[in-house]
């Protein structure tokens, strides 16, 4: 794998994934609104239609009742302004008729369409029975044909009709309109249009029902397109708490708590994890060698001046027993004059070694200045000067006779020490152990005193 790529989930990856996915939830979405609004715009011309339809039904009813009353009235009055009236109806029956026929055998069904069509060849039929009987009744009036209707005056009587006398074309007029053939084709054109109506509206519930299920289609994958698009944005939700929030969360823990960070969520994050980590542990080790170096000293890897005045400040601000070791390594300065720094400095190492060697390892062993070297020993108290005093001794002996093949000198250490439970304590502990160590020195060197009582006294 390529350095600064991880194996898991990309964000960059599951963002295009989200974008593709809405974009075609968003194709669906519109598509199923488009064919929901198709639908309904065709439910809405579909059911002009019907309703044109259910119209001119409902007109063509009336008007073959209508053309029925006004034959008989224009037989039967012999007057001519109901013929008139009825020729005008009988045109606009004939404009109706032809509205099933434009809407077409599709939209209302071929039932319809025949039901309509015969009831419309038995009106025309009807209607010429009407307008021979209309001749009949006009012919018997006496009217000139001039006045009469233009229809009327076209028919022509059968031979047999036209040697009838005035009162008997009048009676076979009515009778004519009257007689059991003439109602039973107007019963038969009640039934045709009782049957049309009857398939219309058998039509127009098909058509709702088709259209209902359409419809419920429609939004049923409208519904499924919003429902996937809900469950793809929660989805992502989710995705991005596990990949991007949750980590962040617990990467700002681990910030806090100063401590490495775990290597979870998308790549992008486990590539920035390894990157932290890499950079936080190197400035752990940074500061770790920084830390060291400014507690400790360089040459003997003791603690320094400034690690050895926290301690000291730290202890005497506790309650708990200690004491205070101040070492200083006699004719110093003529070892470095006669030898060389290079044999000064192998003495401080050494002497480092010793104090080291000697004092526990709950004890602070520091060097405090060119040779002076300080030793806090905790939970001590003046009734173990003694064991301060044989470790000092120890390390003279040593001192004194260092190895031939070392090429050192012989030196020796002057030690002060101040106990936290001393007698007439002085300004401060250091200062006490400081003007035990000057009283060694000024009374031969190469020994232990401790401050005491009235006055610091020799071991």
């Amino acid at each position: 794998m390529a350095r600064g790529q991880s194996r898991g989930v990309r964000v960059q990856s599951l963002s295009l994934l989200n974008i593709l996915a809405t974009l075609v939830l968003a194709a669906l979405c519109m598509a199923s609104f488009v064919a929901v609004r198709d639908q309904f715009q065709e439910v809405v011309r579909t059911s002009k239609k019907y309703v044109t339809a259910e119209n001119s039904v409902a007109q063509l009813k009336s008007s073959f009742d209508y053309l029925a009353e006004e034959a008989k009235l224009a037989v039967m009055t012999r007057d001519r302004t109901y013929a008139n009236l009825y020729f005008d109806e009988l045109d606009l029956v004939n404009q109706r008729g032809n509205v099933l026929d434009d809407l077409g055998a599709g939209t209302v069904g071929n039932v319809a369409v025949d039901t309509m069509q015969l009831a419309m060849d038995r009106t025309m039929s009807l209607s010429t029975t009407d307008v021979y009987a209309m001749r009949l009744a006009m012919e018997s009036s006496g009217q000139e044909a001039q006045a009469w209707p233009t229809r009327v005056r076209e028919t022509q009587l059968s031979a047999e009709d036209e040697s009838l006398s005035g009162d008997e074309k009048a009676d076979k007029a009515i009778d004519l309109l009257s007689n059991e053939p003439y109602l039973d084709m107007c019963a038969q054109i009640n039934q045709n249009m009782l049957v049309c109506s009857q398939a219309l509206v058998s039509k127009m519930n098909n058509r709702q029902i088709s259209s209902a299920n359409a419809f419920q289609v429609s939004f049923m994958h409208l519904g499924v397109s919003v429902a996937a698009f809900v469950l793809l944005t929660v989805l992502m939700c989710f995705a991005l708490f596990r990949l991007m929030v949750r980590p962040l969360l617990r990467f700002n823990e681990k910030i806090e708590e100063g401590s490495l960070l775990p290597e979870e969520g998308a790549a992008e994050l486990k590539v920035l994890t390894r990157t932290y980590n890499r950079v936080f542990t190197q400035n752990k080790e940074i500061q770790r060698v920084i830390k060291y170096q400014a507690e400790h000293d360089g040459l003997t890897g003791l603690l320094n001046r400034g690690a050895f005045d926290k301690l000291l400040a730290a202890f005497e601000a506790g309650d708990r027993p200690f004491a205070l070791t101040l070492c200083d390594v006699d004719t110093f300065k003529q070892v470095n004059d006669g030898h060389g720094h290079a044999a000064g400095d192998k003495i401080l190492k050494l002497v480092a070694t010793l104090l080291l060697n000697a004092f526990r390892n709950v004890d602070y062993v520091c060097r405090i200045g060119g040779d002076e070297f300080a030793v806090i020993m905790v939970e001590m108290t003046t009734d173990l000067a003694y064991t301060i005093e044989s470790k000092v001794v120890a390390i003279n002996e040593q001192l004194a006779d260092p190895d031939p093949d070392s090429g050192l000198p012989p030196v020796s250490l002057s030690v002060g020490v101040a106990f936290t439970d001393r007698e007439n304590p002085g300004e401060s502990l250091y200062k006490d152990a400081d003007a035990a160590l000057y009283f060694n020195k000024e009374h031969g060197r190469a020994g232990c005193t401790t401050y005491g009582d009235d006055e610091v006294v020799r071991l």
